[in-house]
């Protein structure tokens, strides 16, 4: 014999513990409902603890909003749900999600009702007398009156173009543009850090323009990398004692360069051995190779050779 499933719902859930935590669900659900939209997009139900439901609000102001209509929402509460018996309700500022729906999207464009101005349907009737064949001659006229429909409800909406490309966005400048201008003052400042690696942000500055304090840090942090990545490999070639060769000694200056922002006629031992570390600080002054950094194993760290015992 066939029995319907959700009359047996509710028993398994009280068999399984999950009635507070179905009961906290179903509050969400409804909340809106019990009170009301204003409220309910600063404030949310967090928990039930024995005949209490613990509330999360925005601000205190809307706690106290909530207090004074405890008694109204309470009644509310039992009236939906019989099964929840709840007596106060306890309020807790904290950081909440907004359980508002969004707004719908809105209506489509209406292009159709858009009508060109003469002088855009002639430039548009020049551009298509290029193309001979009569039907791709009336597809791309219809594909650029489309689009000029478009750009004209664009501005409608309050769109405006961009200083670069032209392409109708919401700011000045579109993101394509700002990318691509975002590259060129990348590329303007490693030349300008290669050429001189001591400069400063306020005097690169004054040379690119619009440059920002963030975007300059940056390509120097990635330019020193690049400069310690070239010198890790050269330095493995080299043999204790070897005079240093002029293209790593080069190497080493943009370095100290680079880390002090101090230019070349001005270093000093301290510069040098605060941007190379101690043995190679040493090393670019006496200009010799140091003995090789040899790195112990972790097993080798606390193993030395015992000496036998001595038998007296």
């Amino acid at each position: 014999m066939l029995r319907q499933v959700w009359s047996h719902l509710s028993m398994a859930v009280e068999d399984l513990g999950a009635a507070p935590k179905l009961a906290r669900y179903q509050l969400q659900a409804c909340w809106p409902e019990l009170v009301g939209p204003t409220l309910a997009q600063h404030c949310t139900p967090q928990r039930l603890q024995g005949r209490t439901l613990w509330v999360l609000t925005r601000a205190p102001i809307w706690s106290q909003e909530l207090m004074l209509q405890q008694q109204s929402i309470l009644e509310k509460i039992s009236h939906r749900f019989p099964k929840i018996s709840l007596e106060h309700l306890r309020c807790k500022v904290g950081t909440l999600r907004s359980q508002v729906q969004p707004p719908p999207p809105p209506p489509a464009e209406d292009l159709s009702a858009i009508v060109l101005p003469q002088s855009v349907e002639y430039r548009l009737n020049k551009l298509a007398d290029e193309v001979h064949d009569p039907q791709l001659r009336q597809s791309l006229l219809r594909a650029l009156r489309q689009k000029e429909k478009r750009d004209q409800w664009l501005r409608q909406q309050g769109a405006i173009a961009c200083q670069n490309c032209g392409a109708l966005q919401a700011r000045r400048t579109c993101t394509g543009c700002r990318q691509e201008q975002r590259r060129q003052r990348r590329q303007q400042l490693f030349q300008l850090l290669g050429r001189q690696p001591w400069i400063t942000y306020q005097e690169a500055a004054e040379q690119i323009t619009p440059l920002r304090q963030g975007e300059f840090h940056t390509t120097r942090r990635q330019l020193l990398s690049i400069l310690l990545l070239n010198f890790y490999q050269e330095r493995a070639l080299l043999q204790t004692g070897q005079e240093l060769p002029p293209g790593l000694r080069h190497l080493l200056l943009q370095i100290c360069m680079i880390s002090t922002s101090t230019p070349w006629d001005q270093l000093q031992d301290k510069h040098v051995r605060y941007s190379l570390g101690k043995t190679w600080g040493q090393a670019y002054l006496d200009d010799k190779a140091p003995p090789p950094y040899i790195t112990k194993k972790p097993w080798e760290k606390n193993t030395k050779e015992l000496d036998p015992p001595k038998i007296p």
